[in-house]
């Protein structure tokens, strides 16, 4: 019989494990909660700020399978995050079709299925971060 704080273990043991998967989901939902309309500009702002520095980023870097340095990862994460965007946004204006709020949640929709994907086919021992 398992104790009944065995699946909040495995959750911090998780969390604190793979930190680019959990920024990854983080910035995901700040993402699809940036693209609601309904919410005042000012607080989608910031949330679409968090996602475009911490989303994309965290994602594709999640699939390292060495460990990287965290100054190495506090680097890289917002500059691929912003990397991504300046690809997306240009070839989106640059065909005609300019639509902000499908485009910011098609990416989150992508960053958390790439999150995701890496959580499920991670090789032991390649935490990402070192």
């Amino acid at each position: 019989m398992t104790p009944r704080h065995s699946r909040a273990v495995r959750v911090f043991d998780f969390v604190t494990g793979y930190p680019l998967l959990v920024v990854a989901w983080i910035a995901g939902l700040s993402g699809f909660l940036a693209a609601v309309p309904a919410l005042p500009p000012a607080l989608r702002a910031v949330l679409m700020l968090l996602f475009i520095l911490g989303g994309p980023g965290s994602a594709v870097l999640a699939w390292s399978r060495r460990p990287l340095p965290p100054s190495f990862v506090l680097a890289a994460v917002p500059v691929t995050g912003l990397a991504l965007w300046i690809v997306l946004v240009t070839a989106s204006v640059s065909i005609p079709w300019w639509q902000p709020r499908p485009l910011l949640s098609t990416v989150a929709f992508l960053t958390i299925s790439i999150a995701q994907f890496a959580a499920r086919h991670r090789v032991p021992g390649t935490e990402g971060v070192s």
